[in-house]
Formats: structure tokens, C-alpha cells, sequence
């Protein structure tokens, strides 16, 4: 159904803005809008006859959703904590060999 800012438009207006002399013509479209005469609500996957099984399984709770989060959340935490001690180590040889070889260098 168009939306109500539409209906104001000219007949001929509304019917090119949605394609609606082309549908006519378009028995593939005709039909695929045809099965879903009387539902209140349809999917895209339903329109485009798409398997929706291929996008993971529907039976995830939103705890699970959360637990799987938090450990994806702490792992992520555990490797950025890793590289920072790995790089702050590197970081203070680097800065201990400079001191030494100014030390060197001036004494």
C-alpha cells in the first residue's frame, strides 16, 4: 500500500513512482507478490525465496549472544594486553641501550 504522501499524487504519478504498469507486465513479480495475498507481514527472505538457515541458527538466546560476547570481549583484552607488555618491554631496552650509549659517548 502507498504511503499516505503519495496518495496525493496524480494517478499516473503514483503508478510510475512505483512501478506498477511494469509489474503488470513482469509475471514473475506478479506472482511472487501474488503468494502473499492476506499476510500481515512478510520477510525479504520469504520475498526472495531465500533460505534463511544459511544465516546461523535462530534458536540463540540473547544470554548466549552475551556469554559468547564477553568471552570474545576477554580474549580480545588478554591479546591487546599481551602486545602492550611485549611492546613496552621492547620500548624500555630501546630506551636503556640509548642511555647507555649516551653514557658512553659523554663519560
Amino acid at each position: 500500500m502507498p504511503n499516505k504522501t503519495f496518495l496525493k499524487l496524480k494517478p499516473s504519478l503514483q503508478h510510475s513512482f512505483f512501478n506498477e504498469d511494469e509489474s503488470a507486465k513482469d509475471p514473475e513479480r506478479k506472482q511472487r507478490i501474488g503468494k502473499f495475498e492476506g499476510a500481515r507481514a512478510i520477510s525479504s527472505a520469504d520475498y526472495f525465496d531465500r533460505d534463511e538457515s544459511e544465516m546461523g541458527p535462530s534458536d540463540v538466546s540473547a544470554s548466549d549472544i552475551a556469554r559468547r560476547l564477553a568471552y570474545t570481549a576477554k580474549s580480545d583484552l588478554s591479546n591487546v594486553k599481551e602486545v602492550l607488555t611485549e611492546s613496552t618491554s621492547k620500548l624500555k631496552d630501546m630506551a636503556s641501550n640509548w642511555f647507555n650509549e649516551l653514557n658512553e659517548r659523554y663519560n
